[in-house]
């Protein structure tokens, strides 16, 4: 596995095999400022544990989020784009 954000998500999530995951964006993964990484990563985290017919909460997809991105990774990015995907919504800031 080439994408790191997906192979640290297979990981986490325990998935070893038997799934194509395709992936297509008009806009760059990294350093765009768009919270397109974070957004992509918590995406993939609920498709994964639907995949395995398990509910993860909203608190658990952004935390679990951030620590692929942070730890597992090693981007040096805070912990809000993640929090704002997997909660969703407006937000006042």
């Amino acid at each position: 596995m080439q994408h790191p954000l997906v192979r640290a998500a297979l990981t986490l999530t325990g998935i070893s095999g038997g799934l194509e995951i395709s992936s297509i964006a008009d806009i760059p993964s990294k350093g765009s400022g768009l919270g397109s990484s974070s957004t992509y990563t918590v995406g993939l985290l609920n498709a994964l544990y639907a995949f395995k017919n398990s509910f993860v909460s909203k608190e658990t997809l952004a935390r679990q989020a951030c620590q692929i991105e942070s730890v597992k990774c090693g981007e040096p990015i805070g912990k809000q784009d993640q929090y704002v995907a997997a909660y969703g919504g407006l937000n006042l800031i």
